[in-house]
């Protein structure tokens, strides 16, 4: 609130958005999140915390992204998903606070299950594997086995999770914009 003014709160928010965007941008491009750019969600929040308009409740904030940290770790280390995408979700949950970490959860998951399907879709219509091991074996589109034990097959192509984290960030800073 010390900085609080509606120019500055929005520019805060953009930078917020461009970031989750870039973020997004590389993941689908090269599967991978620079720490750079989840460092800089990071890092800025304190712009948000001293422009809004309304009192942040950062304690909230820090307890959201910790639980997201947490739990994002347990996850990575089953191998469900990768070290940039926990990162990345857990600086955009600092973000959401515990107000708006539901919004953020669920529309991070409704994004990511769209990705996942189209990109099901589209490796099946063009015939492609759609899992893959380790020693090479495949699935493919039909369910046809190489001969791979299925419980060593991962996905062939990792799915972009970053452009659905950006979808629940986005929507988060719509949230926070819309309450000035």
């Amino acid at each position: 609130m010390i900085l609080a003014h509606p120019f500055t709160y929005s520019v805060v928010l953009a930078i917020f958005g461009a970031l989750l965007l870039a973020a997004a941008a590389h993941d689908i491009r090269r599967s991978i999140i620079p720490n750079r750019l989840s460092l800089a969600v990071a890092m800025i929040y304190p712009a948000h915390v001293l422009s809004s308009s309304v009192p942040v409740d950062w304690t909230g904030a820090l307890t959201a992204a910790g639980a997201s940290l947490a739990v994002g770790l347990v996850i990575f280390a089953r191998g469900w998903i990768g070290g940039g995408d926990v990162k990345l979700f857990s600086a955009t949950a600092l973000w959401a606070g515990l107000p708006l970490f539901t919004t953020l959860l669920l529309v991070t998951t409704l994004t990511g299950s769209v990705v996942a399907l189209a990109m099901l879709m589209h490796r099946r219509l063009a015939g492609r594997p759609i899992l893959a091991s380790a020693d090479g074996m495949v699935m493919k589109g039909g369910g046809e086995s190489t001969g791979s034990d299925p419980a060593k097959l991962r996905p062939s192509h990792s799915l972009p999770y970053g452009a659905a984290i950006a979808a629940g960030g986005l929507m988060t800073a719509l949230m926070l914009f819309s309450k000035g």
